[in-house]
């Protein structure tokens, strides 16, 4: 496989599982003190422990597929699209949120052009099939 894909797949699965782990904590801290560095009630702290499972879960496959090139082979659409969707909500929510921007301001348009990177160095840096 070639070791740039393996590396991306690598060190963003790694990224996502920290980042993933991160909420989960947020929402435990919240449970047990009531307080929390997120503007949101239970409800929100419900949806951010939802996105940190996934996120580890998600990481979990790309540190899998960093070492796999047909598994990544197999993935890489579906990172570029998650990518690509994680770009795109992140840019209609920081021109529609007065509330988002007031928060962080234009934060998520650089997490925008992140996501939307990653999203195209998934797809167009993934392996190619093995021939059999």
């Amino acid at each position: 496989m070639n070791s740039a894909y393996g590396r991306l797949c690598g060190f963003t699965g790694g990224a996502l599982i920290l980042l993933g782990i991160t909420m989960l904590t947020t929402m435990l801290i919240f449970l047990i003190t009531g307080h929390s560095p997120i503007p949101t009630g239970g409800v929100g702290h419900y949806f951010l422990a939802f996105t940190g499972s996934v996120l580890v879960a998600w990481g979990l496959s790309l540190r899998l597929a960093s070492r796999n090139s047909e598994l990544a082979y197999l993935l890489a659409p579906a990172n570029a699209i998650g990518m690509a969707l994680m770009a795109f909500y992140r840019s209609v929510i920081v021109l529609s949120s007065a509330d988002v921007r007031a928060w962080i301001g234009f934060i998520p348009m650089g997490e925008a052009l992140l996501f939307g990177g990653l999203a195209i160095a998934f797809w167009w840096g993934r392996p190619k099939p093995l021939q059999v």
